[in-house]
């Protein structure tokens, strides 16, 4: 069951101040991201975007090799 797996995670990103905890009750409860969260989050994505390109260039015979000189 992922039940517990997603309230564990949602434990963590709270007490990290990642995300807020909004309502109280089953039906009730929202999570919003706060601006730390969106920031962690931004840098993550830039880091892993930087770290993809640069491992496809990498790869013999791809677009991104050839585009930078590299073999085909």
């Amino acid at each position: 069951d992922d039940v517990p797996n997603i309230q564990y995670s949602l434990r963590k990103l709270l007490a990290a101040g990642l995300v807020l905890r909004r309502g109280a009750g089953r039906s009730g409860v929202t999570y919003e991201v706060t601006e730390e969260g969106r920031r962690v989050t931004d840098d993550y994505s830039a880091l892993r975007r930087s770290l993809l390109i640069a491992a496809v260039g990498n790869v013999p015979g791809s677009l991104s090799a050839w585009l930078i000189g590299g073999p085909l």
